[in-house]
């Protein structure tokens, strides 16, 4: 159960390819969707038919689009999961975090959505909305409260090793960490959902962001900016290496 670093390059790649085939489709859908990709991707009046149609209608994009974003930050508790199990459970403990983790999204999804339609009957001014969301993720980005959820991303639980211990302990962490993982995310992905227009690039700003600040270090909660440090250390470095090559 421990594993080198190019396993570690391995399960990277895994999820690096299956981000980005998540992108190459949320891109190509406009060629085979037309005008509905706003209401795919975005959207949130409801459709036609029952509460199952509507609710497969708005979860079907949002599940592409977390699986586009937030693929790349699941890699270091998938690769904990990883050295965690024994070779013939790997698999199957993967699966159950990333239900766990999933099922609180596609929770949030729903109700995000549910209650952005009953914001769109009420409030006509789409650019006041989006200035809403805009302070939200702005405030929220600096807050303390955000670090204490970005700290508790960092911590990966100890697992059992056999039996329905080990599967409960890890759908149990894929619950948790997606707990903690909506705790940091939720105001950037409220604003990307309120970019009607520039929805996708609003998206591809807010994964960016997201792995940006996960590569910090826990540190202590504190109002400040965050997001950058460890990121620019590491172009900074990068920019010196090829400088003097």
């Amino acid at each position: 159960m421990i594993y080198s670093r190019n396993e570690f390059t391995r399960i990277r790649i895994y999820i690096l390819v299956t981000s980005f085939v998540a992108w190459v489709t949320i891109v190509a859908l406009p060629f085979w969707l037309g005008p509905e990709l706003p209401v795919f991707m975005c959207g949130s009046r409801w459709t036609q038919g029952s509460t199952v149609n509507w609710m497969l209608s708005v979860s079907g994009g949002w599940m592409l689009m977390i699986v586009a974003m937030m693929a790349p930050i699941s890699l270091p508790p998938l690769f904990h999961i990883r050295i965690s199990s024994f070779s013939d459970r790997q698999w199957r403990s993967a699966s159950l975090f990333l239900i766990g983790y999933l099922t609180i999204w596609f929770i949030t999804c729903l109700a995000m959505k549910a209650l952005e339609a009953v914001v769109n009957q009420d409030m006509q001014n789409g650019h006041f909305q989006a200035w809403v969301t805009v302070f939200i993720a702005c405030l929220w980005q600096v807050s303390p409260l955000k670090q204490r959820c970005l700290n508790q991303c960092h911590n990966h639980r100890p697992l059992a090793a056999f039996g329905w211990r080990a599967d409960i302990d890890v759908l149990r962490f894929g619950l948790e960490h997606g707990m903690w993982c909506l705790g940091s995310c939720w105001a950037l992905m409220l604003f990307a959902e309120s970019l009607s227009q520039w929805h996708i690039a609003g998206m591809v700003i807010v994964a960016l962001i997201m792995f940006c600040e996960r590569l910090d270090p826990p540190m202590r909660p504190d109002w400040r900016l965050r997001g950058f440090r460890t990121a620019s250390l590491h172009l900074h470095h990068s920019l010196s290496v090829s400088r003097h090559a």
